[in-house]
């Protein structure tokens, strides 16, 4: 979406707040993308439907991109991407590897849980 856009539409998501639209902007090209993440396909085309009644702008230059995201526990999601790191002989250790991470002899180990 173009830069112009951008300010009158954060301040209706201001408005709406709390809403289920996030408006992303990429502050090198001052474009932007609005994201919105509904519970199925016909309750965002409503929420599209309203939004845009209540931004003609923004209806008459964009059209919405349906798509699934895969449903899935996100609360334990981010655990497939945070592993075990070391900075010299600390190393920092998620909790739930405390029973299978080895730790090198005369190193130092910190769990966390994230």
């Amino acid at each position: 979406m173009s830069s112009e856009l951008i300010p009158p539409l954060e301040d209706l998501l201001c408005e709406l707040a709390p809403c289920n639209w996030c408006l992303q902007i990429n502050r090198l090209s001052d474009e932007g993308t609005l994201e919105g993440f509904f519970d199925n396909r016909e309750r965002a085309l409503a929420e599209w439907t309203s939004l845009s009644q209540r931004f003609s702008a923004f209806a008459e230059s964009l059209s919405p991109e349906l798509s699934t995201v895969e449903d899935r526990d996100w609360k334990e999601a981010y655990k497939e991407h945070f592993h075990p790191w070391s900075t010299g002989p600390l190393h920092l250790v998620p909790e739930w590897e405390r029973a299978t991470y080895v730790l090198p002899e005369g190193e130092k180990v910190l769990y966390v849980d994230p």
